[in-house]
């Protein structure tokens, strides 16, 4: 990624900076909603205490 242009450069390190912030937004907010889901061995462990 050696480009002669500055401005080019810059510009290709600005979009993998966005990507970058992009993916470890989305890294939270799915992590965020997988976290309900582990409450879901409580629901195993109540199944588990009726039989």
């Amino acid at each position: 990624m050696i480009f002669s242009n500055k401005k080019a450069q810059i510009s290709v390190f600005v979009i993998m900076g966005i990507l970058l912030v992009a993916m470890i937004f989305l890294f939270i907010i799915l992590k965020k909603e997988k976290s309900p889901e582990t409450g879901g061995k409580s629901e195993t462990e109540r199944s588990d205490r009726l039989y």
